[in-house]
């Protein structure tokens, strides 16, 4: 079997907020608990932390001072290679990042997602 884990992960956010919500699974779409997922800016005070449920899910982020900031999200799970990647605040974006474990060839990634697809597994989180 291939030890990928693919996490579907929706950042919103409106003026003064980051919000991030996700789902966590492996390559057989079975729900990986555990996966840290971690959210912070240079411009902004706050930082952000959460950990995937039983279901695969998370949410994180809160009200921070209006305006556009640049978050590094990382993903870490045990096992697998690390993802970092940039979001903006004030932009809406659904993703599935799907991590390599360390003997695969391929490093892991983020690739667009329907938000439809979050919203079926981790309802309104």
């Amino acid at each position: 079997l291939s030890a990928v884990v693919a996490m579907c992960i929706a950042l919103t956010s409106c003026d003064g907020g980051f919000f991030l919500g996700a789902r966590v699974v492996d390559s057989e779409g079975h729900p990986l608990p555990g996966v840290k997922v971690h959210a912070s800016s240079k411009d902004s005070p706050k930082a952000f932390e959460a950990t995937s449920d039983q279901r695969g899910c998370l949410s994180l982020g809160s009200v921070i001072a209006p305006g556009k900031y640049t978050f590094t999200v990382n993903v870490a799970a045990p096992g697998y290679k690390p993802l970092e990647f940039a979001a903006e605040t004030l932009d809406y974006h659904t993703f599935q990042f799907v991590l390599a474990n360390p003997e695969q060839a391929f490093n892991s990634q983020v690739q667009a997602l329907d938000d439809a697809q979050l919203k079926t597994h981790c309802g309104g989180i």
